[in-house]
């Protein structure tokens, strides 16, 4: 289960939190008034995580055509 930090004690200890979630690598729930705000996750995991979700997106994508100019189609959203 992840710790669960109160937003009054994460602003007094701040730094040792994140070096905790850091050296522990688990993410931390920051509360207020006893509801879930924020989760604090370490920068590493998080980083090898989208790395392979994106390595694994690898060359599964082409351009065909111009994606840069106009169509000259009218769309209104409201018609949707």
């Amino acid at each position: 289960m992840e710790p669960i930090i109160p937003i009054g004690e994460f602003k007094t200890h701040c730094y040792q939190i994140l070096d905790q979630a850091q050296k522990e690598g688990h993410p931390i729930v920051i509360t207020r008034k006893g509801k879930p705000i924020a989760k604090i996750l370490p920068l590493d995991s998080q980083l090898e995580d989208d790395d392979s979700f994106f390595d694994s997106l690898k060359d599964s994508v082409s351009i065909k055509g111009d994606i840069v100019s106009s169509i000259d189609v009218k769309w209104n959203a409201a018609d949707e």
